[in-house]
């Protein structure tokens, strides 16, 4: 199988899974620990690759091309609060290019709330 995890793009140096979702004041700009945990995991059964937009200056259309080059079978989304409605329409964004394309949403949000009432609000949005 072939896996695409995206940190999506939102503003420069947004680190989702930061105490402060931004440099911290020596201009530290973590990488997304949870979905490189989870690529390690991945990448022993399958195909993966793991992209960290904020880091990389990408926007929405340079994840939509890549994508679009990959070619996965699953997308993993990484999101927070404070970045939820951006996170959801990239993912609306990468589902009318590549409606073929399974998405998952992961992070706070996707565990915060209970399963019917999230999949409920996913449903109304992809």
């Amino acid at each position: 199988m072939k896996v695409y995890l995206l940190n999506p793009p939102y503003y420069p140096h947004f680190g989702r899974g930061a105490r402060w979702q931004d440099t911290g004041r020596g201009g530290t700009l973590y990488y997304p620990i949870w979905l490189s945990y989870a690529t390690a995991l991945l990448e022993e059964d399958n195909e993966v690759r793991l992209v960290d937009a904020p880091a990389w200056g990408w926007d929405k259309e340079d994840v939509i091309k890549d994508i679009g080059i990959f070619k996965p079978n699953l997308l993993v989304i990484d999101s927070s609060f404070p970045s939820l409605n951006n996170d959801i329409n990239v993912a609306e964004s990468i589902k009318r290019s590549y409606n073929e394309i399974k998405i998952v949403l992961v992070g706070p949000p996707a565990s915060q709330f209970s399963e019917k009432k999230f999949l409920r609000v996913m449903e109304l949005i992809l």
